[in-house]
C-alpha cells in the first residue's frame, strides 16, 4: 500500500471513522441524480419528527467519551476492520497514541507519527522513509464530537439503545436504513468510567440493506489513561533525528523526506 494511502487510511481512523458517516440528512440528497428524486427525499426528510431520547444515556455517551476533550490522555488497543463486500480489504493493527498538550506519538503497525515543539515526524517503517515538516496538532485528532452525536440523533433517526454485560455498558446510535452508517456503539466500564471499545457499521452503498456486505470496524481498547509522558515523546523524536537535523544511526537506512 501506497504512503500516500496508509496515511489517508491513519487520518479515517483518527477521526473515528463515523463522523463523516453521521453527516446531515441532506447528504442523502447527494446520491440521487434526478430532481424530482431530491424533492421527494426532501420532503420526506421535512417530514420527520424528531425523535426523543433518554438524556441520561446521551450525558453517560458524553462521559464515556470525555477522555478525547483532554489535553493530556494516553490510549492503545486494537483495530479489526473487515469489508464483507470485498473481504481483500481489511486491517488488524494494534494502536498507541499519546497526547500531551501539543506534544503528540501515534503509533499503528508499522507507521509512526511524533508532533513535538512543533516538529511533526511520520515514519514509515516498511518503506523505510521519514517525513518531517513544521506541524502541530490540533482538534482533528478528536476521536467524536458528541455535539454532532445530538445532531445525528435529531436529524438521522437514529434509535438510541443500551446494554449491560457484567460491568461492561454499551451506547449504541442504530439505523438499519441509514445511508452511510448503520450502528455506532461505545462500550465502557461502569465501574472505572473507562473507555473499553468502540465499533461502527458502515452501509454498502450498491446495495445498502445487505448486511453481508457492510464495512464492520471494531476498537477493543485495553489502555485509556487521562496522563501522557512528555519526556517519552521527545525521547523518541530524539532517537530519530539528531540536533543537526539528520537521521540518527538507527534510522541510517531510513530516507528523510522534507515537507
Amino acid at each position: 500500500m501506497a504512503m500516500k494511502n496508509k496515511w489517508k487510511i491513519i487520518g479515517m481512523l483518527l477521526v473515528l471513522f463515523v463522523i463523516a458517516g453521521l453527516a446531515s440528512a441532506r447528504s442523502i440528497l447527494a446520491i440521487f441524480n434526478k430532481k424530482e428524486e431530491k424533492k421527494k427525499v426532501a420532503d420526506i426528510v421535512q417530514k420527520v419528527t424528531p425523535r426523543k431520547y433518554d438524556e441520561k444515556l446521551i450525558v453517560k455517551l458524553d462521559q464515556a467519551l470525555s477522555l478525547f476533550t483532554r489535553n493530556q490522555y494516553t490510549i492503545s488497543g486494537r483495530i479489526d476492520m473487515l469489508n464483507k463486500a470485498d473481504t481483500s480489504e481489511h486491517m488488524h493493527n494494534v494502536f498507541f497514541i499519546c497526547r500531551n498538550g501539543n506534544n503528540f506519538y501515534y503509533k499503528m503497525g508499522e507507521i509512526e507519527q511524533i508532533v513535538n515543539s512543533g516538529i511533526c515526524l511520520d515514519i514509515d517503517n516498511n518503506t523505510k522513509r521519514v517525513f518531517a515538516k513544521s506541524n502541530k496538532i490540533t482538534d482533528s485528532f478528536k476521536i467524536v464530537d458528541v455535539a454532532q452525536l445530538k445532531q445525528a440523533l435529531l436529524s438521522e433517526q437514529y434509535d438510541l439503545v443500551s446494554s449491560e454485560h457484567d460491568n461492561l455498558k454499551t451506547i449504541s446510535l442504530k439505523n438499519e436504513h441509514h445511508i452511510t452508517c448503520k450502528e455506532y456503539s461505545v462500550t465502557f466500564d461502569t465501574v472505572s468510567n473507562k473507555l473499553a471499545g468502540i465499533k461502527y457499521r458502515l452501509t454498502y452503498f450498491k446495495d445498502p440493506l445487505n448486511i453481508n456486505k457492510e464495512k464492520d470496524v471494531n476498537i477493543t481498547i485495553s489502555q485509556c489513561d487521562t496522563i501522557a509522558d512528555a519526556g517519552h515523546l521527545y525521547e523518541l523524536q530524539n532517537k530519530i533525528i539528531d540536533p543537526s537535523g539528520r537521521l540518527t544511526t538507527k534510522y541510517s537506512g531510513y530516507k528523510l523526506i522534507r515537507l
